[in-house]
């Protein structure tokens, strides 16, 4: 009989669903032809490189989450990821208040979501923390 590790087992079931929410994000994205506004927007908003910004970020989300799904750069992901969603919260969705759903705002609650997502997979990744090269290592905090 197999013992299944049930931390482990939602770990994945996390990292699954966060991969399957951003490609579909990403890919939602493509095939409506948003990149290019989305590049025009951050070139209104006085980014040099909205286009690449873009594409680039739509690439990352439509297969950098396959590889995150199955479970290889995990961590460098997870934190570009963070990074991608704190950076939508900053030049998008703060302005739109808090709720995202019920009330047409756009607002930051499924980008937090999706960022505290992002930290706690990539933790269990983190070289030298639990989850990284010692799975059984203690994290230590100082008080």
């Amino acid at each position: 009989m197999k013992t299944i590790d049930r931390k482990q087992l939602a770990l994945v079931l996390l990292r699954v669903t966060l991969a399957l929410l951003i490609a579909i994000h990403g890919w939602h994205r493509f095939i409506e032809g948003g990149v290019n506004d989305m590049g025009h927007g951050f070139e209104n908003r006085g980014y040099p490189v909205g286009m690449l910004l873009a594409y680039t970020i739509t690439g990352l989300e439509m297969f950098g989450t396959m590889v995150y799904a199955y479970g290889r750069l995990v961590f460098p992901l997870s934190a570009i990821y963070v990074f991608i969603y704190s950076m939508a919260i900053a030049v998008y969705h703060w302005p739109h208040g808090w709720f995202s759903s019920g009330t047409d705002a756009d607002g930051c609650e499924y980008a937090v979501l999706l960022i505290v997502g992002f930290i706690c997979v990539g933790m269990q990744h983190m070289p030298g923390l639990a989850g990284g090269k010692n799975p059984k290592q203690p994290i230590t905090v100082h008080s």
